[in-house]
């Protein structure tokens, strides 16, 4: 054997192994491209879904940021829509309870006023079965007295 047939030798193995890794190389880069064309045909139909229209390749990246935009856009309506429908609810139940407050008000009223009015009908009954003048005016004076508080309440509107 001689020494350059060993290199010969060598070198032809190398080569071997360099044309082996040459072809791995190229059927790994050959399946990520099926790989990436099946996405991209993916993206192609969820783009026409979204558009109408099936975009080219070449396209595809200002579509898709085009309908990013949009997207950000609805979302932000959506959000904006969500503040006026929370808005509106804390004022409808800020208008319930508002409600309700004047509601208690009204009732509390109310028998004050019909208080007021039992208080001067017994006034009037004491200034009728009245003995003395004197007695006769006190008795008129306190009736009189419950009509203006009656009044008062009317006029408030309960």
């Amino acid at each position: 054997m001689t020494p350059l047939g060993t290199i010969q030798r060598a070198i032809g193995a190398g080569l071997v192994v360099a044309l082996a890794i040459i072809a791995a190389w190229g059927l790994r880069v050959d399946h990520l491209r099926a790989g990436y064309r099946t996405r991209l045909d993916r993206i192609a139909i969820a783009i026409e879904d979204v558009t109408g229209r099936r975009p080219k390749a070449v396209d595809m990246p200002v579509t898709i940021a085009a309908i990013g935009i949009v997207r950000d856009r609805y979302r932000l309506q959506r959000d904006e829509a969500r503040e006026v429908v929370d808005r509106q609810s804390r004022s409808i139940r800020a208008l319930a309870d508002e409600g309700q407050r004047q509601a208690a008000i009204g009732a509390r009223n109310r028998e004050l006023a019909l208080s007021a009015l039992r208080e001067r009908d017994a006034w009037i009954a004491r200034a009728e079965a009245a003995e003395t003048r004197t007695a006769r005016r006190s008795a008129e004076a306190e009736a009189a007295e419950c009509e203006r508080v009656a009044d008062a309440l009317y006029r408030d509107g309960f």
